[in-house]
C-alpha cells in the first residue's frame, strides 16, 4: 500500500474541514487545471484568476459537503472545474 492519499481521501478529509488535505489536493491538481483554463483563456492573468476562483469554489463546495454530510466531494470538485470553463466563456476570455 502507498502512503500517498487518493483524491477521494483528500476530498473526504477536506469535506471534514482538513485544510492541509485540501492543500495537498490543490498542489496535486493546480498544474492540470491551470493548463486547462489557460488553453481556454490564452491569457496568463485570466487563467490565474480562474484557477484561484476554481479552487476557492472547490473549498466552499467541501464546506457544503460537510453540511450535506458527504454529498460527494469528488462530484462537487468536477462541477467546479466544469463551472470554471463556463465562467471563462461567460466573461468572454
Amino acid at each position: 500500500t502507498s502512503d500517498t492519499p487518493t483524491d477521494h481521501e483528500l476530498l473526504t478529509a477536506a469535506a471534514g474541514g482538513d485544510a492541509a488535505a485540501f492543500e495537498v489536493f490543490v498542489v496535486r491538481h493546480r498544474g492540470a487545471v491551470y493548463r486547462y483554463v489557460h488553453s481556454l483563456t490564452k491569457n496568463v492573468t485570466d487563467a490565474e484568476d480562474v484557477l484561484q476562483q476554481t479552487f476557492l469554489a472547490a473549498w466552499r463546495a467541501a464546506a457544503d459537503a460537510r453540511v450535506e454530510h458527504g454529498a460527494g466531494a469528488e462530484r462537487l470538485w468536477n462541477k467546479d472545474v466544469e463551472h470554471a470553463g463556463k465562467r471563462i466563456h461567460i466573461v468572454g476570455c
